[in-house]
């Protein structure tokens, strides 16, 4: 980059140009993203000795929270280390549908 500056003697004026450098803006380090560090733990669900197949349970949360519904069975998956209970209820009545929870 150039500046252009008047010099004033008399009624005599140049001009002379010197030039400056700029620092950059962003340094590499600036630029490299650190990677984030992932705390969380999944949550283990732990459920009661005494659910049984055929047992009427009440659903605490979510879209079907305080409907009764019928335990059917238990699918344990292998990858995930969690428990899906299968669910049904009788949808005329309550409008629960077999659903996994």
């Amino acid at each position: 980059m150039k500046i252009h500056r008047a010099l004033g003697n008399g009624g005599y004026s140049a001009t002379s140009s010197a030039s400056s450098e700029n620092p950059p803006k962003f340094y590499p380090a600036d630029d490299v993203k650190k990677p984030l560090v992932n705390k969380h733990k999944p949550i283990i669900t732990k459920l009661r000795s005494g659910i049984a197949p055929g047992a009427v349970l009440i659903i605490l949360s979510g879209r079907l929270k305080g409907k009764r519904v019928v335990f059917q069975f238990m699918l344990l998956v292998t990858s995930v280390p969690c428990e899906i209970m299968v669910l049904t209820g009788v949808k005329p009545v309550n409008k629960v549908p077999c659903c996994c929870v």
